[in-house]
């Protein structure tokens, strides 16, 4: 598979909750993110299970997302 774009990366660890660091490194598990108070959205109940999921399973997702994201911008222009 071929690397995510540089500017992706910082808007995946923002929508997946976690460091460039983290998606950057050969860890299979992320650092912790402190909770937040309140409930949890559906969106970060989802992207919680996706960060479970082994690091090329987890690329695909990322690529699926951004280009469904680059979609969206293209079409609200």
């Amino acid at each position: 598979p071929r690397p995510a774009r540089s500017d992706a990366i910082p808007k995946l660890a923002k929508v997946l909750g976690v460091t460039v660091e983290d998606l950057l490194s050969d860890d299979q598990v992320p650092a912790k993110r402190p909770k937040k108070s309140g409930p949890t959205s559906k969106m970060e109940k989802l992207f919680d299970e996706v960060s479970r999921l082994p690091r090329r399973q987890q690329d695909k997702v990322a690529e699926f997302v951004t280009a469904f994201i680059e979609q969206h911008k293209r079409k609200a222009s």
